[in-house]
């Protein structure tokens, strides 16, 4: 179903105040801030190339394993609740960074993670401020 097609279906949904139309608003509620989420994570991997950092990939590392700067994007992190969103290497140092839009909840598990040394960020304004903080410490 397009995404189009989904609001006119939300629409007509949100004409009855059952089980079914709350089930339907909360799903495209849920489609929506995944795509948010996925915009703020491919601007902020896009800003970490622009600085010189590589994503892990075994074709980057044959090239430029001397560089240092690398970001790791854990996709499909709701099956891995180990790793934030991006862990960020840069000789040595390490961050880690979960993305969440505005509104987006953290799991148990992430949130542990942000208590302990994880950094959640929540614009790509954000993003930059904590990554050129943290490049200069």
């Amino acid at each position: 179903m397009k995404f189009s097609e989904a609001v006119q279906d939300l629409a007509r949904a949100q004409e009855a105040n059952t089980p079914a139309a709350k089930a339907k608003r909360a799903a495209l509620s849920d489609a929506y801030f995944a795509g948010m989420e996925r915009k703020l994570q491919g601007d902020c991997e896009n800003w970490l190339r622009q600085r010189g950092y590589y994503s892990r990939t075994p074709e980057n590392i044959a090239a430029h394993w001397k560089d240092g700067k690398w970001f790791i994007h854990v996709h499909k992190a709701r099956c891995n609740p180990i790793l934030l969103d991006l862990l960020i290497l840069d000789n040595g140092r390490y961050l880690e960074v979960e993305l969440k839009t505005r509104d987006g909840a953290m799991s148990t598990e992430q949130t542990l993670l942000c208590r302990a040394d994880g950094l959640v960020c929540r614009s790509l304004e954000q993003f930059i401020s904590i990554l050129r903080n943290w490049e200069v410490k």
